[in-house]
């Protein structure tokens, strides 16, 4: 999970919060959290969803990043049970 965290949701994040789409008036703190209200959580899951939608480069062909995701469980899952020699996660350059 940790190596799709950068991809998919720090982007998501980075371009509501630059493009002003989402903003402070948005969310309201509730203890030490920051909690958003229910229409900038729809535009969040939006964004995301479409983010897992889109392609991207991946061993030489495009692939959604839900597909990416499915590829690399099932090359993980090799590795753990030993029929794979060595496991790489997936890493893409911003």
């Amino acid at each position: 999970m940790e190596e799709f965290r950068q991809p998919i949701v720090d982007r998501v994040v980075i371009k509501l919060l630059s493009y002003k789409q989402v903003k402070k008036d948005d969310g309201e703190i509730k203890g030490f959290t920051f909690m958003l209200k229910d229409n900038a959580r729809r535009k969040l899951l939006s964004e995301l969803i479409q983010k897992l939608d889109s392609k991207t480069q991946y061993e030489g062909k495009n692939y959604s990043y839900s597909t990416i995701m499915l590829l690399q469980a099932r090359k993980i899952t090799t590795f753990l049970r030993g029929e794979r020699k060595k496991y790489s996660g997936f890493t893409q350059r911003w």
